[in-house]
Formats: structure tokens, C-alpha cells, sequence
């Protein structure tokens, strides 16, 4: 089971105004469909009914829950958020069947990706791949994005028997970002 991220949450701390961000932050580790509330929702379901033999619980947090950046001030609290949900929930499941990680993919090729890097080649007048590669410069060394065909080999990795001891983990995706 995986819950995904959240977007839209791009602001710096003086310019958010405080009701809203909180809401942002809220949504994102509680309710509104997103990635918290559906650990929170698979959580209560299987301790209901705990017949089942072994679950793992995959939140897609971001490099962002692990490092900062400016300008993101509420989306970087939540991915902090989830990655400390993701925490407790693995201590706190540590003697049942349930297990509980977190994936932190740095840059991937979203369409709110493709179109931060066709804004930016239209307003400097440099290519589409050259604007591609400066954002991938900014922050993830390997200058590639990670794919959600090498996010999901993970997910099943940890899912599988392999990764029975694999508890409460945030596993970086994001081709060295967090490592410098």
C-alpha cells in the first residue's frame, strides 16, 4: 500500500499566511485524501480486522522530508510530518506484521515538473533540455530524474519478505541530493 505526495505548497515562511499554511499542513498529514490521512485510514482498517499476514505501508514522502529548501516552508513541514509519522508507525508496529517506510524521491518528471522546466526555457530562451538539466543541477547530482518505474521496484521491495526488518525507514530516491 503507498500513499503519494501533495503539491502546490511552494511559498517562504514570511510570505504564507499562517492559517493557511497550517491547512496545507494539515491536509497533508490528516485529511483531504493525501498521503497521511491514508496511513492514518489504513492503520485504523487493519487494526480492526488484523486478519492478515504481512502489510506494507509505503508513504512517498520527498527529499524534502529529510533536507529544507527555501520557498517551501509548508510543504517541506509536511514531508517532515509524514516522515515522523512514518517513524512512529514503524516503532510502534514493530512486533505485529505490519510494516511502515517512507520513499524520498528527489526531482521526478512530473507534469508540474514539465512545466516548471517549460516555463523556464521560455523565459530565459534556452532549450527545454537545458533548462531540464540546470533544475536537475540545482539539486540531485546525478542530473537524472527518478521515475515511477524505479519508485515502484521499491515499493515492492519493501513490501516483500526481504524487508520484513525494514521498519520506520526513509529511503532516499533522489540521486544524491540529501548526501551532499
Amino acid at each position: 500500500m503507498a500513499g503519494s505526495g501533495s503539491s502546490g505548497m511552494n511559498s517562504p515562511v514570511g510570505d504564507a499566511m499562517s492559517d493557511r499554511r497550517a491547512r496545507r499542513i494539515a491536509v497533508a498529514l490528516q485529511g483531504g485524501g493525501s498521503h497521511g490521512a491514508f496511513t492514518w485510514g489504513v492503520l485504523d482498517r487493519l487494526l480492526l480486522e488484523p486478519d492478515f499476514e504481512i502489510v506494507g505501508i509505503i508513504n512517498i514522502a520527498s527529499a524534502h522530508g529529510l533536507v529544507a529548501s527555501a520557498t517551501k516552508a509548508a510543504y517541506v513541514a509536511a514531508k517532515h510530518g509524514l516522515v515522523g509519522l512514518t517513524k512512529v508507525v514503524g516503532l510502534e508496529t514493530a512486533r505485529s506484521p505490519i510494516t511502515c517506510n517512507a520513499i524520498c524521491p528527489g526531482w521526478g518528471l512530473t507534469p508540474l515538473v514539465q512545466k516548471q522546466i517549460d516555463d523556464s526555457a521560455a523565459r530565459t530562451g534556452i532549450s527545454n533540455d537545458e533548462a531540464k538539466a540546470r533544475l536537475l543541477a540545482e539539486k540531485q547530482p546525478s542530473l537524472e530524474f527518478a521515475t515511477s518505474e524505479q519508485i515502484g521496484a521499491a515499493v515492492v521491495f519493501l513490501c516483500s519478505p526481504a524487508a520484513d526488518q525494514i521498519r520506520g525507514a526513509s529511503i532516499s530516491m533522489d540521486g544524491g541530493w540529501t548526501v551532499q
